[in-house]
């Protein structure tokens, strides 16, 4: 579960980071964000940049968060599984 729970927050932070770089700070490059498309708004200021990159910061960013938590989860169970397995064979190897 803290594995899940540290891929959610670094999910959400690398989600949240990269519209912010690429909105407001004109950064457009799609390494920063994957997901960003490329739009125009006339007459556009700095505040209106920012309050888009901070929308699509937040959406993306629990995109991420739920996808990271969703992986982090799955490994923690999967590393469960495999400790059990491990255990119920040298169970069975030492009739104990």
């Amino acid at each position: 579960m803290r594995l899940g729970k540290l891929f959610c927050w670094i999910g959400f932070v690398f989600g949240f980071i990269g519209p912010i770089l690429f909105y407001s700070l004109h950064f457009e490059s799609h390494i920063a964000c994957p997901g960003c498309p490329y739009i125009t708004v006339p007459f556009a200021d700095s505040l209106v940049w920012l309050e888009i990159g901070l929308k699509f910061g937040v959406i993306q960013g629990l995109i991420f968060a739920v996808l990271g938590f969703a992986i982090g989860f799955s490994i923690s169970k999967i590393k469960q599984l495999v400790k059990l397995r491990n255990a119920l064979h040298r169970h069975r190897l030492t009739g104990i």
